[in-house]
């Protein structure tokens, strides 16, 4: 079973959103999702969303926390969240080795956007929920966003 992690990182009420190369031998070649990957022999999660946040966003917000794991047949998906300052939102730019773009946008705008199928069944299902929690600038419980 393969072990992944994602970030959903928030500001202004925007999500952050990676563009995936245009590479056809990898895994949704030219979409848009959450930034995140694969946990390496050896990593922790913690390690390995920072790591992945590095590589594909150039930073990992300080406040950076785990909210809760979503597993199915083929992978265990381990979910961090962070809202993060217009300081922060600075330190924010396109890794040196992955991706086309990045964009913070609101969950109607990702919409328009070709996102994995996996980001798009998320967002469609949590978005009023998610939209809320911006708005008071909550954590969700793990429960409510589907995450044990």
């Amino acid at each position: 079973m393969k072990k992944v992690v994602t970030a959903i990182i928030i500001f202004q009420n925007k999500v952050l959103f990676f563009h995936r190369d245009n590479i056809p031998s990898i895994a949704d070649p030219n979409q848009w999702q959450l930034p995140g990957g694969y946990i390496e022999e050896g990593e922790s999660p913690d390690q390995a969303i920072r790591r992945e946040l590095q590589e594909e966003v150039n930073y990992a917000p300080e406040n950076l926390q785990y909210i809760g794991a979503k597993k199915n047949e083929q992978s265990e998906t381990y979910v961090y969240w962070s809202y993060i300052t217009e300081d922060e939102q600075d330190f924010f730019k396109l890794g040196a080795e992955e991706g086309q773009a990045i964009a913070f946008l609101s969950l109607d705008e990702s919409l328009t956007h070709h996102l994995t199928e996996s980001t798009k069944t998320y967002i469609l299902a949590l978005k009023e929920y998610l939209n809320a929690l911006f708005a008071r600038h909550e954590v969700p419980l793990a429960h409510a966003v589907g995450l044990s």
